[in-house]
């Protein structure tokens, strides 16, 4: 609210509250209205994103294909329902058929991703360590990296190199 409309408040009360309602009204008036949306479909690509846990990653590619536009009114009546959280994860293994089928990625390629992945991720375990070493008053922090450190085990790379051999 603007200094001039609370000088205004505090002199003549039937002012000030005609001036505040009219800045509500106009405040309220105000949004963001949108008629159209339009869709660009990525290709997916092996990824290298060391936050996922198991399998391979998958990334979006950088060329695209512009659909035609379409009423925002007719996408929400004729598209799928939302999913939660649980149902946007996807196992390792469609992400395997994700990338072997829709991108002709050779299981040989997926495994060397995931085995370099994986030492990026005990890379960053060992940096979270040598802060511990910095850092060992910190409890809550020790115990983060340790459970990191479980998660991001370096037998699961062992468990890998037994799989392709």
């Amino acid at each position: 609210m603007s200094n001039q409309v609370r000088a205004e408040m505090k002199r003549t009360p039937e002012i000030a509250h005609d001036q505040t309602k009219s800045l509500t009204e106009t405040r309220s008036n105000r949004g963001v209205h949108f008629s159209t949306l339009e869709i660009r479909e990525y290709p997916v690509c092996l990824g290298d994103n060391p936050a996922c846990k198991n399998g391979p990653a998958i990334t979006l590619g950088s060329k695209f294909v512009q659909l035609s536009p379409i009423a925002i009114n007719e996408y929400e009546r004729c598209r799928s329902p939302r999913r939660n959280r649980k149902e946007l994860r996807t196992t390792s293994r469609v992400r395997e058929n994700i990338l072997m089928e829709e991108c002709q990625c050779s299981m040989r390629a997926i495994v060397e991703a995931v085995m370099e992945k994986k030492i990026i991720q005990e890379q960053r375990v060992k940096s979270m360590m040598d802060i511990v070493v910095i850092l060992p008053n910190d409890r809550i922090f020790a115990l983060s990296v340790a459970k990191i450190s479980k998660i991001f085990a370096f037998t699961s790379i062992i468990k890998i190199q037994q799989g392709i051999a």
